[in-house]
């Protein structure tokens, strides 16, 4: 009989001491990695004080403050939240009375749910207030590790609310074990009020650096597009300079190759004969100019077209007439023949017209 009491007993305490070791809120060794130990956090927080309490964020520290002020994710100002790390310590004479009357009450629970990130984390062994602690001074955490150097194991739990100032962190209020829940909410709802006004004027520098950055960049906008508009006029203004320096080298060149032409058309003229027995002609040019030329009975009329093209009219885009009543363009004349064979009056004017 006292063997199998002493058996029952044994039974007892092993059962006892498993329960215990079940709820237990401590993050221990046996919990290898973070997310593992904060989601036994939240299930035994959930089991020991009910469902009504506040979501604890599941991540690193650092994690839960880039939540919380939109450092990676730049969210807009007026989305960011203020922070909130509840600090366990299951060997405090608070640590049930904190959590069931401030963290479980339904004010406190629905303002750290929708306004804050809550952060949580257990302290109750000596190597997790170190871990916690190198956290905090790796992240620059400054007033954080004040508080925590400040309070004893008596003070337990604590929540402390921090808002965010540009770069620093502040420490605007904290809630500790004994502490009364109305108070705590009022700290909660100072804290808001706090962070709105850095939100406010956070967003009002926002504002204003946009506007300035409108302003700079419509002043870019306009001075690249004058400088295009420049561009444009000197790249219209080149290419009209180069069309005129392209057409003048053109207008060089035809003439240079109307000159070549003429003191062509010029050197392979029939000499001209002495006045006597010859054929002698009056040419009147359209600028009102008039020449006379000589030419042998024998000469083609040829002849007297080429000597008028070495003169600069060209036979392409003039003709000339004879004196007959009609007068006759030279161009329905045989020019391979003689004026002899023509029967070309001694005298003869002709003119020359543009056609």
């Amino acid at each position: 009989m006292d063997s199998d009491h002493e058996h029952s007993d044994n039974d007892d305490n092993s059962y006892m001491e498993e329960e215990e070791e079940d709820d237990s809120l401590e993050i221990t060794e046996q919990n290898h990695n973070m997310f593992e130990a904060q989601q036994n956090f939240a299930a035994v927080f959930d089991s020991r004080y009910g469902g009504v309490h506040p979501r604890f964020f599941q991540g690193t520290l650092r994690d839960a403050i880039d939540e919380s002020f939109g450092i990676s994710s730049k969210c807009p100002v007026m989305e960011r939240r203020p922070f909130a790390i509840y600090l366990h310590n299951d060997d405090s004479v608070a640590a049930n009375i904190f959590a069931q009357n401030v963290l479980c009450s339904e004010t406190a629970s629905a303002l750290l749910n929708c306004q804050y990130v809550l952060w949580a984390w257990d302290v109750t062994q000596e190597d997790n207030r170190n871990k916690f602690r190198d956290w905090v001074t790796e992240l620059g955490l400054t007033e954080v590790g004040d508080q925590i150097r400040m309070h004893v194991k008596e003070d337990y739990p604590l929540l402390m609310l921090i808002t965010k100032d540009r770069s620093t962190y502040s420490v605007v209020h904290f809630c500790q074990g004994f502490d009364n829940p109305t108070d705590c909410v009022e700290k909660i709802m100072q804290t808001l009020d706090s962070y709105q006004l850095i939100k406010n004027k956070e967003q009002a520098e926002e504002t204003s650096r946009r506007e300035r950055e409108q302003i700079r960049q419509e002043q870019v906008d306009a001075y690249e597009q004058s400088k295009a508009i420049d561009r444009a006029r000197q790249q219209e203004q080149e290419r009209i300079r180069q069309n005129e320096i392209a057409e003048q080298q053109r207008i060089v060149e035809e003439e240079e190759r109307r000159q070549q032409r003429m003191a062509t058309l010029a050197s392979s003229l029939p000499v001209e004969p002495s006045s006597t027995d010859c054929i002698t002609i009056r040419i009147r040019f359209p600028s009102g100019e008039q020449k006379i030329r000589r030419f042998n009975k024998t000469d083609q009329l040829k002849w007297l077209m080429t000597f008028v093209e070495s003169l600069g009219y060209d036979m392409s885009s003039h003709r000339i007439w004879n004196s007959d009543i009609p007068k006759r363009d030279l161009s329905q004349f045989d020019s391979s023949k003689s004026f002899t064979d023509l029967n070309w009056p001694l005298r003869e004017q002709v003119t020359v017209e543009e056609k």
